[in-house]
């Protein structure tokens, strides 16, 4: 993480970067945002990872999901959405890391998510250094 930030997208919700070749996805709550509003942002996000980032010869190595400031529970249209991204990367075997933190709701959903849709190349943890790690053994096991 010694790499300086370029930003892809900024929302109020989410933004998206790039630390050399890895994609950062962060999801943040905000107070009194509408369930339709939220959803909406998890849309297109999602759109924009499973169209420019998790596609077959991408020039990124793979997406790190980073949800320690999202929701502690994710409803249907988050993980409708959820289950499109992780597809993708399956797809495109690039590796995507989902960073939770304490919620044991969400983790268990994403622990879930991964095992349905991208058995081989995703990851759930709680540490961002371990997702990081992962990531690079992961694209050196498929390369």
């Amino acid at each position: 993480m010694g790499r300086p930030r370029v930003f892809l997208v900024r929302d109020t919700l989410y933004q998206i970067w790039h630390e050399g070749r890895i994609v950062w996805c962060e999801v943040i709550i905000r107070p009194n945002v509408a369930p339709e509003d939220g959803a909406a942002a998890g849309k297109a996000m999602g759109q924009f990872l499973v169209h420019q980032v998790l596609v077959p010869r991408s020039n990124w190595l793979g997406v790190v999901l980073d949800l320690r400031r999202g929701p502690s529970v994710i409803g249907p249209v988050t993980l409708s959405v959820n289950e499109q991204i992780f597809k993708a990367a399956e797809a495109s075997r690039r590796p995507i890391a989902a960073v939770v933190g304490a919620a044991p709701t969400l983790r268990s959903q994403y622990a879930r998510l991964c095992d349905e849709n991208a058995p081989r190349f995703s990851l759930v943890t709680t540490e961002p250094k371990v997702a990081l790690d992962w990531l690079a053994r992961s694209r050196e096991a498929v390369s």
